[in-house]
């Protein structure tokens, strides 16, 4: 049975996330749950080093791809990731788990 591993087991800090949003975005006020995203992905073989671990570069393109999500839901635009603070893993990630990411814009 594969294990079920949220993104907070995974991560210390992937923040602050800094988005370019296109000037021409929506201004109206939105709620949390308007930009809120969960993504569950199942680690395939094809993710792994020799080790049978997800290479970090897959988790981080993943959390790219749900912050991008995110932000666009939020803004109604096109957003691109500026920069990244930092990242650390907490621990490994398995070949057959199913990881989840989840994102919101808390504003």
């Amino acid at each position: 049975m594969a294990n079920i591993l949220n993104a907070s087991q995974l991560i210390l800090y992937y923040f602050p996330l800094i988005l370019y949003v296109c000037p021409y975005f929506n201004v109206e006020m939105k709620t949390i749950a308007e930009s809120e995203t969960i993504y569950t992905e199942l680690m395939i073989p094809s993710y792994a080093n020799f080790g049978g671990k997800v290479h970090g570069g897959i988790i981080l393109s993943i959390m790219d791809k749900v912050a991008y999500v995110c932000a666009s839901k939020h803004s109604g635009s096109y957003v691109v990731t500026v920069a990244v603070e930092g990242v650390e893993f907490l621990s490994p990630v398995e070949v057959g788990d199913l990881l989840t990411i989840k994102a919101s814009i808390n504003y």
